[in-house]
């Protein structure tokens, strides 16, 4: 199994595309990164990004990045850690706070609701 140079995907090096610089041979998952490979020069390498800082991408446009979290401008979605990492920050857990506001604001409006109909089914 080799290494994609651009977006760190492990390859299968008998299915995987390939392209040769420096006597070198790489292996990419998809066209779009072997492309990006041929059209940089060879002194660029993917560790170039800021290290320290968590990389966040958009899981349908992986072309997508930006150093902080936040929507897809392309299609909307919540944006991913690239990297995953042992500990756990307060801002990962932006989405799931927001997800269980959403959760008990339903279901307090809900509650209501349900307990009326139900009412209306006691026989008199």
């Amino acid at each position: 199994m080799a290494i994609d140079p651009i977006c760190g995907m492990t390859v299968d090096e008998a299915s995987g595309l390939r392209a040769e610089r420096d006597g070198q041979t790489f292996f990419f998952c998809s066209s779009h990164c072997r492309q990006r490979f041929l059209s940089t020069s060879a002194n660029v390498d993917r560790q170039e990004k800021p290290q320290g800082k968590a990389l966040y991408t958009c899981p349908m446009h992986p072309e997508v990045e930006q150093d902080h979290p936040g929507d897809c401008p392309q299609c909307g979605m919540a944006l991913e850690p690239k990297t995953v990492t042992a500990g756990s920050s307060e801002e990962e857990h932006v989405e799931l706070r927001d997800m269980t506001l959403r959760f008990w604001i339903g279901a307090a409006l809900t509650l209501p609701k349900n307990l009326l109909e139900m009412n209306n089914l006691i026989p008199e």
